[in-house]
């Protein structure tokens, strides 16, 4: 019986500690506890039925940092920051990135500044800049010298401000004179280049259809430069701030460059109407020849680069329409002719003419060459104020078609 009974208290101690150190057992074993601690908690003196000695040593439980106590806002922010990491971990990446461009951004915009800071702080001030003169101090270099010819206005108007002042920086590697002369030749050349809208390239038309501006018509005169007639012309237009459109013949322009050159001074369109002024069906070769030889009349003389185009007599089956519109050129007819070509009709026919089928947008067809042009001469200001009292402006034909492309 006393056996029986040691056997089971030994059963009881067993049971007793198991029950109380087994939570520890979790703990002991991670906290890196030898297993042989952590486990073997009972050892037997005798493994030959002698009484086992229980360890009666215990392990503390390990301490717990205390809770820190956070502001309400500040716990739901770390919870929410939680779940959305737990739900859309793309979101975190992509908060990231928005961060790190942020800073990159800010970054740049600081060093931008203080370069420019920096830039400004080194300039040296208006007052140490002397235009003309020499002077002992140190002064910047100037790329003009102080003896050189200064510039008339004319040479500078069509130029953009920059352009305009008269010193550069040192590091510039063209001389002021020269980037004048370019700038200055890239202007005119857009001023003298007469092109028109691109539903207008290639197409023939007779009139612009204007729904605003209605009160908008344009002058042309053809078979010029005439020798008395243009220049008597140029001083009507001049006096009464009209505008007009001149389709120039190529031989004409050769045997008078200076009265087209004062056309092109004037601020008048310009158009081409062919090298002869040739009536007959023609090659395409031909065809050609007509438009291109007087086109480079044109530039040569003036540097005038046109893309209108009217063929001699306003025939369009002879082969030169074709090659036009086949160029992108814009074949320009009229809608209200004077027929001041007839040596029949007076002067007052003319006005007569121009006054009954005149319409808004409407191109009327004059002359200033090819003959005698004295009854034009003298039926122009009439059909001027004329038409002025009726409440029409003037304009060239390129202002024309621009006007109907925009919507006016």
């Amino acid at each position: 019986m006393g056996l029986l009974w040691q056997f089971e208290e030994d059963l009881t101690n067993i049971d007793w500690y198991y029950a109380v150190y087994g939570e520890n057992r979790q703990v002991l074993s991670t906290k890196t506890l030898f297993l042989e601690e952590a486990d073997l908690e009972f050892r037997y003196v005798n493994r030959k039925r002698r009484k086992a000695q229980p360890v009666t040593r215990s392990y503390p439980r390990p301490r717990q940092a205390p809770a820190v106590k956070r502001p309400y806002a500040l716990k739901k922010a770390l919870k929410l920051k939680s779940t959305v990491r737990q739900r859309t971990p793309g979101i975190s990446l992509f908060l990231s990135l928005v961060v790190l461009l942020g800073s990159a951004s800010i970054s740049s915009a600081i060093t931008g500044f203080l370069i420019r800071k920096s830039i400004l702080a080194n300039q040296p001030s208006p007052e140490s800049v002397v235009l003309t003169g020499p002077s002992t101090q140190s002064q910047p270099t100037p790329i003009v010298s102080p003896s050189a010819t200064p510039l008339s206005n004319s040479q500078v108007g069509l130029l953009p401000q920059q352009y305009q002042q008269p010193y550069q920086q040192q590091h510039q590697q063209q001389p002021y004179q020269q980037q004048l002369a370019q700038a200055n030749a890239a202007a005119e050349q857009k001023r003298l280049t007469y092109s028109v809208p691109k539903q207008h390239q290639g197409a023939i038309v007779e009139s612009a259809e204007l729904k605003i501006a209605r009160d908008a018509i344009a002058l042309t005169f053809d078979d010029g430069p005439w020798d008395v007639t243009t220049d008597q012309i140029l001083d009507i237009l001049a006096q009464e701030g009209v505008k007009a459109t001149f389709f120039w013949v190529g031989q004409a322009v050769q045997n008078r460059p200076e009265i087209a050159r004062r056309v092109v001074h004037a601020g008048h369109a310009i158009g081409n109407h062919t090298w002869h002024h040739r009536y007959e069906p023609m090659s395409e070769v031909e065809a050609a020849s007509e438009i291109e030889i007087a086109a480079q009349i044109f530039r040569e003389t003036t540097g005038i680069q046109t893309m209108l185009f009217r063929p001699p007599g306003g025939y369009l089956n002879n082969g030169l329409a074709d090659y036009a519109i086949s160029q992108g050129h814009t074949v320009v007819m009229w809608s209200v002719s004077s027929a001041d070509t007839d040596p029949g009709n007076s002067a007052q026919d003319y006005i007569e003419n121009v006054l009954a089928d005149v319409q808004p947008g409407g191109i009327v067809l004059l002359h200033d060459g090819g003959g005698d042009r004295s009854k034009t001469v003298a039926a122009l200001p009439t059909i001027i104020r004329s038409l002025k009292a009726q409440g029409y402006r003037f304009v060239t034909v390129p202002e024309l078609l621009q006007l109907e492309s925009d919507g006016w």
